[in-house]
């Protein structure tokens, strides 16, 4: 049994899928904090919305239903989970930029580190708990 297919695992699946990339681009941004002229990247928000009604979710009022790639050369359409793609944080103002004009804060990259940590600390645990949930289900015990 493949338990990516049960959208709920699903989630919790793109979501860690997710957090692990944002951790490697926040690796990425410290490793680069003595490059001239590096801007630190962050990955886009990863879309819950658009994951829940990819597997069914209720959403304004509607139970929807979207086609699911079961095959590797089926298109993933804009609906679709994806891991995000890193962005320069260009939006915001700088915290500081040194003189070589590099803009890596290592205190707000650590920040952002401490709490994508944590957040993959969750998603595994309630993977975990899913999975308990499945095998008391089952009749096989859990916790």
């Amino acid at each position: 049994m493949n338990l990516g297919s049960i959208p709920l695992f699903s989630l919790a699946l793109d979501k860690m899928a997710w957090l692990n990339k944002r951790q490697e681009v926040l690796a990425h941004n410290i490793a680069n904090a003595d490059t001239p002229n590096f801007q630190p990247q962050e990955l886009d928000l990863l879309d819950t919305r658009a994951a829940l009604s990819s597997v069914g979710a209720r959403t304004t009022g509607q139970f929807t239903l979207m086609p699911v790639a079961t095959d590797p050369a089926h298109i993933i359409g804009p609906s679709g989970a994806h891991s995000g793609e890193p962005r320069v944080e260009g939006e915001k103002k700088p915290y500081e930029t040194t003189i070589s004009g590099n803009q890596v804060v290592i205190e707000e990259q650590m920040v952002k580190v401490a709490e994508t940590q944590a957040n993959f600390e969750m998603a595994t645990n309630l993977y975990k708990k899913y999975i308990d949930m499945m095998k008391m289900a089952l009749g096989r015990g859990g916790a």
